[in-house]
Formats: structure tokens, sequence, C-alpha cells
């Protein structure tokens, strides 16, 4: 069952968010694991530790939406050299997926890309992600492929 749309409260990252982004990003691990060609490279417990994560709390880029209070959403946003931001971690969760939230987050990195005069906006995806019609909507094209083959010696 899908909440009413209810407009999210979106804003920086702060250290104080640890908890509920990490208890966020363990579900947005187990989703990927779903559509993965192999399993989620997981985090090894001194990476899950709570100054790693802080470390990506702390980037300037890194929005968090929130309805009631509650943590709904993410976006880890990268400025990259060639005047290119790169979307390197977006997640909502599913039950208020649909609602504008994952665009609301697109937008606040927007805003900060239009600042500082980027010219282009990239992520990858797997191919099997839902999310792929949403950034096709959204405008992004397709432009490689990366093709994967497991290895077995015997």
């Amino acid at each position: 069952m899908k909440n009413t749309l209810v407009k999210p409260f979106i804003r920086k990252a702060q250290k104080s968010d640890f908890k509920a982004f990490y208890n966020l990003y363990k579900k947005f691990e187990r989703e990927y694991e779903e559509i993965a060609y192999e399993p989620f490279v997981k985090k090894t417990k001194k990476q899950l530790k709570k100054e790693y994560m802080l470390e990506d709390i702390k980037k300037e880029l890194f929005y968090m939406a929130f309805i009631n209070n509650k943590l709904v959403g993410y976006l880890e946003g990268i400025l990259r050299n060639s005047k290119t931001g790169y979307i390197s971690d977006l997640f909502v969760l599913k039950e208020f997926r649909s609602q504008g939230i994952a665009s609301g987050l697109r937008n606040y990195f927007m805003q900060e890309l239009k600042k500082r005069k980027y010219t282009k906006l990239e992520l990858d995806v797997n191919i099997k992600n839902p999310a792929v019609d949403l950034y096709k909507k959204w405008g992004f094209k397709i432009v490689k492929y990366r093709m994967v083959k497991k290895l077995s010696w015997k």
C-alpha cells in the first residue's frame, strides 16, 4: 500500500542523521542484491563503523528526504573535474516511491550543479533496476554498456 502523497522535507545530511542513514543503507543493500548480477559488495564491519559512514554524511552534496521526521530517501552526489556531476547513490524506500522524492533529491543536487555552472550529470545503474525508466524520464540516455562474465577456474 502506497502512502498518500506528502511533500518531503529535503536537506543536507548532518552527523545526527547517522543512525537513520545506516538503517536505510542496509535496506538499500538488501534490495540491490535482488536485482544485481552478483551479490552486493558488502562493506566490511570496519567500513560500516560510524566513523566511516559519517564521512559520507559529512560530504557537501549528501541530501536526505524526510516525511514526518522519518528518513525515506537519500542522494549522494559527487562533483567531477570535467564540470560533470555524478549521482553515486540514490535510494528511496519502496513504500515512498512514485511520489516525487527521488526527483526532489535530484533537484537539490542540480541546484548546486547550476550554481557551479556544471554542464553534465551522470549516473550508473544496474540494467535490472526499475529506476532505469525514471532516469530515462529525467532525460538520461544510455551511452555505454558494461558487460560482466563470471570466470571459474577448475
